[in-house]
């Protein structure tokens, strides 16, 4: 309607109808995990329902210095199955800092917004080499 050439959606947690629902109609799915053995668990879930649906998945790590085995087991799951690492994000207190200044992390200066910016850069250039390899 607006003639955009990308549409980001925040989709529910889980893998319950929410997230099914979230997965129809996307040209890509990207799931934020934090890693601990339990969003290591939703991870694989969400990524069968990827794979059943065709939904290609690109991955970010979240506060992945608080856990590093955990972190490093979800890696290795994403080039196991084929997903794409957009990286991996520390905790930091900057996200607090840009909530109370009413901002988005991108706005910020730091290694933090620095990194979303890769990770978003990342993600255009997947979809673009994606949406190359239909057309051809």
């Amino acid at each position: 309607e607006q003639k955009r050439d990308v549409l980001l959606c925040d989709g529910s947690p889980g893998v319950g109808c929410p997230v099914i629902a979230s997965l129809s109609g996307a040209d890509v799915a990207v799931c934020v995990v934090e890693p601990t053995p339990s969003g290591r668990h939703d991870f694989a879930r969400v990524a069968d329902l990827c794979r059943h649906f065709r939904v290609p998945m690109a991955v970010i790590i979240n506060k992945a210095d608080l856990n590093d085995a955990e972190a490093s087991a979800i890696e290795s799951l994403c080039a196991e199955q084929g997903h794409t690492l957009l990286g991996r994000l520390p905790f930091d207190g900057a996200v607090t800092r840009a909530m109370v200044q009413k901002q988005a992390l991108t706005e910020t200066e730091g290694p933090l917004g620095d990194a979303l910016r890769e990770m978003w850069a990342r993600l255009m250039n997947m979809e673009l080499g994606r949406s190359r390899g239909a057309r051809a």
